[in-house]
């Protein structure tokens, strides 16, 4: 039973690996390449528009893993220099616990997101390749 489940997580592994390799292949083509291009410039543009104007975060967070909290708080520290003093998150390396405020202010309009998602579908090949993602799915 073991050598099956082993011989599985094989197969499965390597299908991972082909699929990966043939969008690896999808991507290098250069009709890809300006669609990925299109991509980023329009979710830069998102992202421009709907990141809160104002975020603030308090409170107490641990895991019952202490290397999970010190892996945690060392990618929350990263975030310092774009949060400043609105990130005030103490470490409980001693229990579970969840005990956090947050408030963010700004403004989503469905609209922006809309616009997002069919400037992308109006590209030929953005199309194709998501077509051709569903139907592999």
């Amino acid at each position: 039973m073991e050598q099956y489940r082993e011989r599985k997580t094989e197969e499965k592994e390597e299908t991972r690996l082909q699929k990966l390799l043939r969008y690896w292949e999808e991507f290098q083509k250069p009709e890809n390449q300006r669609s990925f291009e299109l991509f980023k410039r329009q979710l830069a543009k998102l992202l421009k528009r709907i990141v809160p104007k104002k975020f603030q975060a308090e409170g107490v967070l641990g895991f019952e893993d202490p290397a999970m909290t010190g892996m945690v708080f060392a990618g929350l520290a990263s975030l310092m220099p774009f949060c400043g003093d609105s990130l005030n998150i103490a470490a409980s390396f001693d229990e579970p616990v969840v005990e956090l405020l947050l408030n963010v202010k700004g403004r989503v309009h469905i609209i922006w997101i809309a616009s997002f998602v069919v400037r992308l579908l109006m590209d030929k090949n953005i199309r194709r390749l998501v077509k051709a993602y569903l139907k592999n799915r």
